[in-house]
């Protein structure tokens, strides 16, 4: 009875007191008048007063109770007028504005229980398992505490201490809780307080390991699903919610240590199945019902969703994903749509002709990155040809047609970005010109189009390699194709060599290289070099979509060696147009340096290995040009140019262009000057001596073995050429260099040897007694030929240092002849004006 009477003491004292603590926190939450304090030292006292109430209202946050509510809302305010406060001073002085700045203080420096009990509170609110749980929190009490976390974000000292306490993490798991609808006012709260959390740089470390798994990857899928249920179609709001969740999804998808969770996690399903169900059949229950119109808002998120898709299509574990997925029937309907005699009656959503345009430029930038998951849908379909029938319809010089069609014409947009985009006008460089032909408002589709048949063109390289043994020519491919053109579109060789072990994707490929042969894709590529041969363009855009013309036609060529004759004359002539280059532009201009690669590429492909194109390509002093080309370009270029002369080479009639080839602007400046100035250059970035030291048994060494090493082909090229014949028109200064390139191969065997030793005795192994001897006699025969190829470069010192003083002495002769002749010729001169002078007296 004693127990009972103290129990119900107890409750008639909550009953009297808890209505009281309300009533004050209410108050509280008024501004506090300052009139009657004299001055700024009656403020502590009131600041420690004001803190521990704050202290004990964050107290109050986890227990759900009728303090709750006002203490969050006395919370809120007070976060609420610091935030003011930092973002706009007041401009009055004295009591007031030193209270404001005491409040801030507290806030900032004493409050770091408040992201503890705000997450103890977010894990009440996950304990809802089920939109039949009860929430322990009121949907008022939701939204004050979803206002505080977001209000905290914007103080940095706040936000620190949330992202300690892993409160995105919190966050991510509470967007796909049935508590919590991810469309409404509180779940754009949460996306927003996640948004702040990644604003500044630096915070992803920390943030990432929070949210990189799979429970809180299925909870973002789940907010995904939830966003787009048909109830929220006819939703405005709703569906400005949805475009923002999604927008999270896609920086997400921007962080390389979540792109893999981002796919085991579905997500990259969910936002494929819902980019696609707008305008591809599909009977899955998540888009039955649905409605998706060309409202702005889903315009937006069709954009997005597209956008969110393309960092995660290159994983390994997306590649199942995108092959069940809808996304090449998108992606094709979309194609087909965008060509010029299905534009009245197109089979996708009715966009406007801008909208339209946009859609389509992202569906074509996607083409390339799931080529390799798709092979034979993309073949099966007939893709490629839908691409073709595009790309000619690109290429189409549109100065003679008649019409208003949008694309007909340049547009001069003074704009940016979309509107760009927009209008089909995708070149900044055109803007004060008429030019149709130049610039018709089509070369993006084109260039995106270039780079999915480059990038199917590289798969069936990557299958023709697995056909058959690579060795002899992976130098090749490793460091010219893979160095030269690792772009955006073309994957590395090995992921091209794993990309599909289905050995009927050869066939496919194959099959769609002979259609588009057969359609006459050769045929558009020369009519658009032979169009735009003398361009004065010079706009990075021009540059890439040439650069990727050359590209393909270079891969049709190698890839189908049978069609490199049909290449021809006209093709040889439009390939040295380009060997003509700007030397300021080719070290500056990355977009032209490509351009160069890619002719060089072709030249290559399309022109060494075809005797036909080869005796056209040295009847017109290809030789002379490529050669011209090698002594202006940067180091990449010249690595490029020096394996397409090193393969010519390999042909006697070429060598006989490049033993005659002469510089124009340097006199006496021939293939051995221009091979030597090369090596010492590529020598001196390497740090090694071009004259050889006697003590150092590897004058040739690299410390980095990954880097390219153009003297390889230095050398290559001088053996084919032939040593004797450059030793003939050396000067002896230049003899001094050429020891050392003829020795480059012995010398090279035996820092291999020595490298091989070294790893012997790092791991402890004692060769067997033959390969011992091998060892030895491997040192010796290095030791042999540093100490020959000193002896030979002291014997050529010596004979140009000879050679330097009989030419100083043979100087010297003329400059005193020439003085002695000078003297004669001012006497003769004298006794002539004399005699002239007398004979006029007489």
């Amino acid at each position: 009875q004693q127990q009972q009477r103290q129990q119900h003491t107890l409750e008639d004292i909550n009953d009297v007191y808890i209505p009281h603590l309300c009533s004050i926190l209410n108050i509280l939450c008024n501004p506090i008048n300052c009139d009657g304090l004299q001055n700024q030292r009656d403020l502590p006292p009131v600041a420690a007063s004001f803190s521990a109430i704050l202290l004990i209202a964050a107290q109050l946050i986890p227990t759900p109770s009728r303090l709750t509510t006002p203490a969050l809302t006395l919370l809120n305010t007070t976060v609420e007028r610091v935030v003011l406060h930092r973002a706009k001073p007041p401009n009055t002085g004295g009591v007031a504005r030193a209270w404001l700045e005491a409040q801030a203080k507290v806030i900032q420096e004493n409050m770091s229980i408040l992201p503890v009990s705000i997450n103890s509170s977010f894990l009440l609110l996950l304990s809802t398992t089920s939109a039949a749980t009860s929430c322990p929190f009121s949907e008022e009490q939701q939204k004050l505490l979803l206002e505080l976390t977001w209000r905290l974000s914007v103080i940095p000292e706040q936000l620190d201490n949330l992202i300690n306490e892993q409160t995105p993490r919190y966050i991510c798991l509470l967007l796909g809780n049935p508590a919590i609808d991810p469309t409404t006012h509180e779940g754009l709260l949460l996306v927003e307080t996640m948004w702040n959390c990644w604003e500044d740089s630096g915070r992803e470390d920390s943030i990432i390991p929070q949210i990189d798994s799979g429970e809180c990857m299925h909870a973002l899928g789940v907010a995904l699903r939830t966003a787009f249920k048909p109830s929220n179609s006819s939703n405005r709001n709703a569906k400005q919610a949805r475009n923002d969740i999604i927008a999270l999804i896609a920086l997400f998808s921007r962080q390389p240590d979540l792109k893999d969770s981002l796919v085991e996690g579905h997500v990259l399903e969910y936002c494929l199945r819902f980019a696609c169900c707008g305008d591809v059949r599909t009977y899955h229950p998540d888009c039955r019902n649905m409605s998706v119109t060309t409202c702005d808002e889903d315009f937006e998120a069709m954009k997005l969703l597209l956008s969110t898709v393309f960092p995660l299509l290159r994983e390994p574990t997306a590649a199942e994903v995108v092959a069940s997925s809808n996304l090449l029937d998108l992606i094709s309907l979309y194609i087909v749509s965008g060509l010029e005699d299905s534009k009245k009656e197109r089979k996708c959503r009715n966009w406007s002709q801008p909208q339209f345009d946009e859609l389509l430029i992202l569906m074509l930038s996607l083409l390339p990155a799931i080529l390799n998951h798709v092979v034979h849908d993309f073949v099966d379909k007939g893709v490629h040809h839908m691409l073709l029938d595009l790309l000619m319809w690109s290429f189409v010089d549109t100065s003679s047609i008649e019409g208003n069609d949008i694309h007909s014409h340049t547009l001069r947009i003074k704009g940016a970005a979309n509107s760009f985009m927009a209008t089909g006008d995708f070149c900044v460089d055109k803007l004060d010109k008429d030019d149709s032909v130049e610039n018709n408002g089509r070369r993006l589709y084109a260039l995106l189009i270039l780079k999915s048949f480059q990038r199917m063109l590289f798969l069936l390289k990557g299958e023709i390699e697995n056909s058959r043994d690579v060795g002899d020519n992976v130098e090749k491919y490793s460091t010219t194709k893979n160095c030269s053109f690792n772009r955006d579109s073309v994957a590395s060789v090995e992921e091209i060599f794993s990309s599909s072990k289905d050995s009927s994707n050869f066939d496919r490929l194959r099959k769609a290289t002979h259609g588009l042969l057969e359609n006459g894709i050769m045929d558009v590529i020369k009519e658009y070099l032979k169009r735009h041969q003398r361009s004065q363009d010079t706009s990075d855009i021009f540059n890439k979509v040439t650069s990727y013309v050359w590209s393909v036609c270079s891969l049709l060529c190698e890839s189908t060696p049978s069609i490199q004759p049909s290449f021809g004359q006209e093709g040889v002539d439009l390939l040295l147009g380009y060997f003509d280059v700007n030397e300021d532009k080719l070290a500056t201009d990355e977009e032209y340096q490509f351009l160069v690669l890619t002719v060089l590429d072709a030249t290559w492909n399309c022109v060494v290995s075809c005797t036909e194109n080869r005796d056209v390509f040295l009847s017109h002093e290809g030789v002379y040009l490529l050669l011209d080309l090698l002594e202006k370009c940067s180091f990449q270029t010249q690595y490029m140019a020096l394996g397409v002369l090193t393969e010519l080479c390999e042909y006697p009639s070429a060598v006989k262009h490049v033993l005659h080839w002469k510089n124009s602007g340097a006199a006496a400046y021939s293939i051995v000057s221009l091979l030597v100035t090369l090596w010492e250059e590529e020598s001196a970035s390497f740090g090694c001596a071009s004259i050889i030291d006697p003590s150092n048994p590897h004058p040739l060494r690299v410390e980095d073995e990954e880097v390219f090493d153009s003297r390889a082909r230095i050398y290559m090229l001088a053996y084919l050429i032939g040593f004797d014949g450059l030793f003939e028109i050396a000067s002896p200064k230049e003899k001094v260099i050429l020891i050392l390139i003829e020795q480059y191969l012995n010398l090279k065997c035996g820092e291999k040897w020595w490298d091989m030793n070294q790893e012997l005795y790092v791991d402890d192994v004692q060769p067997v007694e033959d390969d011992m001897e091998c060892l030895k006699v491997a040192e010796v025969a290095n030791k042999m030929t540093v100490d020959g190829v000193v002896k030979r470069q002291k014997r050529a010192l010596e004979e140009a240092e000879f050679a330097e003083k009989d030419e100083h002495s043979s100087t010297m002769e003329k400059l005193k002849l020439s003085v002695r002749l000078r003297d004669s010729v001012s006497k003769e001169e004298g006794a002539f004006v004399q005699t002239l002078s007398k004979s006029m007296r007489g």
